[in-house]
């Protein structure tokens, strides 16, 4: 048969086996039980995999641009694995990240009689997948077949549980990669992540990353916008512009801890001028928190780098009133600091700080708003404004003031709309310019 399975060597080096990854992680206890399996997909009309690679054999071409059922024995899955191969390609999915804790939580739901349900054909449907083909390297002769699964780790995981670890079938949707046109290695990875991603209709009980993703996948214009511009900053959320943007060969993005006021558009929410005054500063922010995540070396719950929002939005505050030009009262004031005097000034700030022995580790996630301080500016303000100030009469020679009465301070004060927080800035700079 034309399938590769378990056993065999992948001729891609993001595909890993599902069946021999089931059998590396799943445990002799897990294995301790068995469930119900009502699936009878002999009794339908499916093709079995045997079938479709004597088929193709004699025909490729009657399958193009065909979506067909096949039953597929277990050890012939594969998936595309997220975590770095020998070759430094990374795939689209998290196949490792499966747990059988999880399996076992959907088999043992009840029914109406309180008994576990197991694995029930009806609820799990059926997996999808894409037919990669395997072509010989010299005469370009098709040598092989194997099957990316796209969707469907946690059932696969059911499956083999209910069986007690004994092979067994799973149904699968499948559509081969195109012959006329056929992909070149990782072109396969682009055309497959999509289908991945994509969500039902609906969106009830999905997370901020899953709408994302999902949105991404199915071509909602103001997440695809949003994904293309973090693709440029070297950011990723959910998983989407690490699967569908970035070079496959290059290590994966950090994260951003949330997008909100981000999805409206690159001209609306946090991107609008009078928020944060437009997306140079929020790019400005990012790229600059980006920068000095890699000083304070912050992780998100699941242990990958991530950079606050907070932090974003704090920068790009910072960005509007040292380095953005004022015009007022027909007067134009320039810039209080370059932007890239700023950012240097806040690496070796930053860098200082991680290096002494005297103070706390730095940290982005101080910039976050609390209970009673939910204004960014605010917090940034207190945070690192007092050092700046003082800063940039040492170091830079201005000859006007920049206590309270300086324009560019007026006008961040007035975007602090609570009037204690405004009165409690005020005071931070009026002592530090004085």
């Amino acid at each position: 048969m034309l399938f590769y399975k378990q056993g065999d060597e992948s001729p891609f080096p993001d595909l890993i086996n599902n069946r021999e990854l089931f059998e590396s992680i799943v445990t002799e206890t897990q294995l301790g039980r068995s469930w119900d399996d009502n699936t009878s997909y002999r009794e339908g009309n499916y093709m079995t995999l045997e079938e479709v690679s004597d088929e193709f054999e004699k025909d490729p071409y009657q399958f193009k641009n065909q979506l067909i059922n096949v039953l597929v024995p277990d050890e012939y899955i594969w998936s595309s694995d997220n975590t770095l191969s020998d070759d430094g390609w990374q795939g689209y999915d998290r196949p490792r990240t499966q747990d059988p804790t999880v399996a076992h939580g959907h088999l043992n739901k009840k029914n109406d009689d309180g008994e576990s349900i197991g694995f029930d054909a009806s609820i799990a449907g059926s997996l999808n997948g894409k037919i990669r083909i395997v072509y010989d390297k010299e005469s370009g002769k098709i040598i092989g077949l194997i099957i990316s699964k796209s969707r469907g780790n946690i059932r696969t995981c059911m499956k083999m549980l209910a069986n007690n670890g004994n092979p067994t079938e799973l149904l699968m949707q499948l559509s081969f990669h195109d012959l006329e046109n056929p992909p070149i290695f990782p072109e396969h990875l682009k055309i497959e992540a999509p289908a991945h991603f994509r969500e039902h209709d609906s969106s009830k009980g999905m997370t901020a990353q899953q709408k994302f993703v999902s949105g991404v996948a199915t071509g909602d214009r103001n997440l695809v916008e949003l994904a293309e511009w973090l693709n440029t900053r070297g950011v990723d959320f959910g998983g989407a512009v690490n699967a569908l943007y970035k070079p496959f060969s290059e290590p994966n993005y950090p994260q951003i801890s949330n997008i909100g006021g981000m999805t409206t558009g690159l001209s609306g929410g946090i991107f609008a001028t009078e928020k944060y005054g437009g997306i140079d500063a929020i790019t400005w922010g990012l790229d600059t928190a980006k920068r000095l995540r890699e000083i304070t070396e912050e992780k998100g719950m699941d242990g990958n780098p991530e950079i606050s929002i907070a932090a974003v939005k704090g920068f790009a505050a910072m960005y509007e009133v040292f380095c953005e030009s004022l015009y007022v009262s027909q007067v134009n004031h320039q810039p209080i600091l370059y932007s890239d005097t700023l950012r240097e000034y806040l690496i070796a700030k930053y860098t200082e700080q991680k290096q002494s022995t005297l103070q706390d580790d730095p940290k982005l996630r101080k910039l976050v708003e609390t209970s009673t301080n939910k204004d960014h500016r605010s917090v940034v303000c207190k945070e690192l404004f007092a050092d700046l100030i003082a800063w940039i009469k040492r170091t830079q020679g201005k000859k006007y003031s920049i206590g309270k009465q300086n324009p560019h301070m007026v006008k961040f004060l007035n975007k602090i709309k609570d009037e204690h927080l405004r009165s409690a800035a005020e005071k931070i700079i009026e002592a530090a310019g004085k």
